[in-house]
């Protein structure tokens, strides 16, 4: 994989690294604009409530899921940064060998994790896809609110399997491309 790697053309990876950020900025761009959705939102609900005496009945609702939504795409955000819970502590406690592999262990279980989860989430939204349920207020079908779930959990996948190929597999860059910024995914 590594030597498939060397021998690809900087253009093409110069592509897929465009494309791939590309889709994160896009998906950044839907998780923010979620956020201030709900947060205006909430703002609006305040006022109305407790301003205006006339609340609106689908505020709370669609705030709810705007936060949802932005969560689940912002979990993905966390993977890629690796801003979430690791045994680094643990971990640098062993040899420089001991550790690769525990540290290449530890990404494969939480892969696992999130293609399980991904996996559980596909199988809800087909399961309240039979049952015709919408929400109370918005009247939007259940099932394509979770589906946000389920996307979230398969971009956590995604930026799982990127990150591990980056962090063990990835030929190392230079000192001067690295300063750059360089062309990681």
């Amino acid at each position: 994989m590594a030597e498939q790697d060397k021998n690809a053309s900087p253009q093409k990876r110069a592509t897929s690294f465009h494309v791939i950020q590309g889709i994160r900025n896009f998906l950044n761009i839907i998780t923010i604009s979620c956020f201030i959705g709900m947060f205006l939102i909430v703002l609006g609900l305040v006022f109305m409530r407790f301003v205006l005496q006339r609340p609106f009945i689908w505020g709370e609702e669609a705030a709810r899921y705007l936060m949802v939504i932005s969560l689940f795409f912002a979990i993905s955000m966390g993977v890629k940064e690796k801003a979430h819970l690791n045994v680094e502590f643990f971990v640098s406690k062993f040899p420089p060998k001991i550790s690769r592999i525990l540290l290449m262990l530890a990404g494969v279980i939480t892969t696992a994790c999130y293609l399980f989860l991904s996996w559980l989430a596909v199988a809800f939204v087909l399961q309240v896809k039979t049952t015709n349920q919408s929400s109370a207020a918005l009247r939007i079908p259940s099932w394509i609110l979770y589906c946000f779930l389920a996307f979230g959990f398969i971009l956590c996948v995604v930026e799982s399997v990127i990150v591990f190929y980056n962090d063990f597999f990835r030929p190392k860059l230079s000192n001067a491309n690295e300063e750059s910024g360089g062309d990681e995914i």
